[in-house]
C-alpha cells in the first residue's frame, strides 16, 4: 500500500473517533478536518489553510491542495492532470475495498470517474439531453414542481425547508428528467444521499450497507432500461437506451449514468438552495435587494454559487510535472482543488466574504472547468433561478434557528440536512 492510500485510509479512520481527532490536529496549523466548523462554515478555516499560499503541500494528507482562484482554473485548464488515476487511489483504499465488485465497476464508470477518451464517449452519449434548447423544454417542469411545493408550505409556523422544499425540488425534477414514477421518489432520495458517499475519500462509510444499496438500484435501473429498450417513452433514460444512439452504451453504463445523474442532479441543488436561503438570511438587506431587483436574479445565483459552493472539494493526479502558483507539482502526486476555498479568493474580491447579489461578474467555479465542467450545470441553474424568487415572496422576511441548523457531515459537498424556518410575511 502506498503512501497515498496509508494517510487516506489513516485519516478516513480518525475521522470516525471524534476525541482522536480533536487530540491529533488539536495543534495542527490547519486544524481538526472534521471539526464541527468545517461542515457548519468552513471559510475560516480555509484562511488558516491559505495562508501558506494559494498552493501547498499537505503532509499528512501526502498531497497537494490549491486554494487560489486563478491557480485552480489554470490547473483545471491544463493537459496534464487526470481524474481516472483519483478513482484507482480511491478504491484501493481500506474501505473501497470492501465494496463488491459490481459497486466498484458501477462506480468506475461515473463521469467524474473517467477521462478521455471514455469520458468523451460517455459524456457525448448524454449531452443532448442537456442542450440549451432541451434545457429550455424542462422549465415548465420546474414551474410546477416549485408550484406545487409552495402550495404545500406552511405560512405561519416554523417548519424544516429543506425536508418540505430544497431536497423534494431536485429530486422530483431529475426523477422526471430520467422518467421515474413518483412513487419511487423517497426511495430514489434516500439512495442518491447513501451512494453520494461514494465520493468521500476521507469519510467512513458502511460498505455492506453501500452494496446493498447499490444492488438494489442496480436491480431497479437494470429492470427500467430493459422496458425502455422494448418500450421508449419521451424521458432521458430511453435516449440513453435508444439502439439508435450514438454511441451505443451498454446496460452497465446506462445503469451506472442514471446513479451518477441522480445523485449529482439531486444533492448538488439541494446543498445551494439551502446555502443560498442560509446566505439571504445572514444578510437581509440582499435578500431584499433581490426581491426589490427580480431583474438580478441570473447574477445572484451566480453569487450565492460563489458565495457557498456547494462542492468543495474535487481530486486531480499529475500526469507530468508541471508548476502552478510557483510550486512544482511532480507526476503522479495527488491535488485537491478547494473549490470553496478558491470562490473565496480575497486576490480576487477583497470582500470575499460578503454577499454581493450585484456583484459584477461574481463568475464561480463551483461546476467546474473544462473537460469536466458540471453537465447538468445549466439545469441546476435553471431550478435556482426559478425557485428563489418564488420561495422569497412566500416566505418573506424568514427567520432561521442556526442553533438547531444541521449540516451534512461531508468534505466533498456542503448543504444543509434540516433548515428550521418561520415565514414572516412581508407588509
Amino acid at each position: 500500500m502506498g503512501a497515498e492510500q496509508i494517510a487516506f485510509s489513516s485519516i478516513a479512520a480518525i475521522g470516525d473517533r471524534p476525541w482522536l481527532s480533536n487530540a491529533l490536529f488539536r495543534f495542527t496549523k490547519w486544524g481538526n478536518p472534521f471539526a464541527q466548523e468545517r461542515f457548519t462554515y468552513p471559510y475560516p478555516m480555509y484562511d488558516r489553510m491559505r495562508e501558506e499560499g494559494p498552493v501547498v503541500y499537505g503532509r499528512a494528507y501526502q498531497q497537494w491542495f490549491i486554494f487560489g482562484y486563478d491557480e485552480l482554473q489554470e490547473l483545471l485548464r491544463s493537459p496534464n492532470t487526470a481524474t481516472s488515476p483519483v478513482r484507482e487511489l480511491l478504491l484501493s483504499t481500506r474501505q473501497y475495498r470492501k465494496l463488491s465488485p459490481s459497486v466498484r465497476a458501477n462506480f468506475s464508470m461515473w463521469l467524474l470517474a473517467n477521462d478521455a477518451p471514455d469520458h468523451t464517449r460517455l459524456r457525448s452519449a448524454v449531452s443532448r439531453a442537456f442542450t440549451p434548447k432541451q434545457i429550455a423544454l424542462y422549465e415548465p417542469l420546474v414551474q410546477n414542481v416549485v408550484a406545487d411545493l409552495l402550495s404545500n408550505l406552511p405560512t405561519s409556523t416554523e417548519f424544516d425547508i429543506v425536508a418540505n422544499f430544497t431536497n423534494r425540488l431536485p429530486i422530483q425534477v431529475i426523477a422526471e428528467v430520467l422518467g421515474l414514477p413518483a412513487d419511487r421518489r423517497d426511495w430514489l432520495q434516500t439512495g442518491s444521499r447513501e451512494i453520494g458517499l461514494m465520493l468521500e475519500a476521507l469519510t467512513r462509510f458502511e460498505p455492506a450497507s453501500m452494496n446493498q444499496r447499490f444492488t438494489e438500484l442496480a436491480q431497479y435501473f437494470t429492470e427500467l432500461v430493459e422496458e425502455r429498450q422494448r418500450n421508449p417513452t419521451n424521458d432521458l433514460i430511453s435516449v440513453l437506451a435508444s439502439t439508435d444512439a450514438d454511441p451505443i452504451l451498454s446496460v452497465d453504463e446506462i445503469v451506472a449514468m442514471i446513479a451518477f445523474l441522480l445523485f449529482a442532479g439531486h444533492e448538488t441543488v439541494t446543498g445551494v438552495l439551502g446555502n443560498a436561503l442560509i446566505a439571504l438570511e445572514r444578510f437581509p438587506e440582499q435578500r431584499r435587494l433581490l426581491r426589490e431587483n427580480p431583474a438580478l436574479i441570473d447574477n445572484a445565483v451566480e453569487e450565492l454559487l460563489r458565495f457557498d459552493s456547494p462542492a468543495q472539494v474535487t481530486g486531480r493526479q499529475a500526469t507530468s510535472d508541471i508548476t502552478i502558483g510557483g510550486q512544482r507539482i511532480k507526476k503522479g502526486q495527488n491535488v485537491g482543488l478547494m473549490i470553496g476555498a478558491a470562490n473565496r479568493d480575497k486576490k480576487r474580491w477583497t470582500d470575499a466574504d460578503e454577499l454581493r447579489l450585484d456583484r459584477p461578474d461574481p463568475k464561480p467555479i463551483s461546476f467546474g472547468f473544462g473537460a469536466h465542467h458540471c453537465l447538468g450545470a445549466a439545469l441546476a441553474r435553471m431550478e435556482l433561478r426559478l425557485a428563489l424568487p418564488r420561495l422569497l415572496d412566500a416566505l418573506g422576511d424568514y427567520t432561521i434557528d442556526s442553533t438547531r441548523t444541521t449540516w451534512k457531515r461531508s468534505l466533498t459537498l456542503r448543504g444543509p440536512m434540516s433548515i428550521p424556518l418561520t415565514p414572516v410575511p412581508t407588509k
